[in-house]
């Protein structure tokens, strides 16, 4: 007898697919606020004082109430100075028979040929001058800052790792009798 084996194997088949990660992470959230800052300056003026009343002495420039009174002193003075002098004067002629020219001396000196009379044309002493600067308060507030910040979490898109296995070919065995002699 004799027999017809035919065998057909078996296939398996493998299917792989790996891994995927995907990881996208979007910003943070946040919001500021701000408030705008304050300054406030405070200030005051220069002072300046100029006082010319020295100076203006010195050319014989007076103020009215100044010149009063410095008319004032000169008559006090002349006329003490004026009765001195007549005292003096009447005491001299009063002693004439002693002899001397009291008279002559008298006559010149009354006159005021000798008199001296000074000119300034420029002042002796500077004009005074003060000058109190000007003082400043800066007060600032400083701008406020307000944040909010929101964390955001990644997002992840995952597929896991898949091997497929499966029968590509069923196996086969057929035995078949082809000659039934001996």
């Amino acid at each position: 007898m004799r027999l017809e084996i035919d065998q057909t194997f078996g296939q398996l088949a493998l299917e792989q697919r790996p891994a995927q990660l995907e990881i996208e992470q979007p910003k943070a959230d946040f919001e500021i606020e701000q408030s705008s800052s304050q300054i406030e300056i405070n200030s005051e003026p220069v002072e300046i004082d100029i006082d010319y009343t020295a100076p203006q002495e010195d050319m014989d420039i007076y103020s009215p109430r100044a010149f009063g009174e410095k008319i004032a002193q000169e008559g006090l003075n002349a006329g003490m100075e004026g009765t001195a002098k007549y005292a003096r004067q009447g005491y001299e002629l009063a002693q004439i028979e002693d002899g001397g020219d009291a008279l002559v001396r008298q006559a010149v000196e009354n006159s005021g040929i000798n008199d001296e009379k000074e000119v300034v044309l420029s002042p002796k002493r500077p004009i005074d001058i003060n000058v109190r600067p000007d003082s400043q308060e800066i007060n600032v507030q400083p701008a406020q800052f307000n944040l909010k910040t929101r964390p955001n979490w990644p997002r992840i898109d995952a597929t896991y790792p898949r091997v497929d296995i499966y029968l590509a070919q069923q196996p086969e065995l057929n035995i078949r009798v082809v000659d039934l002699r001996v």
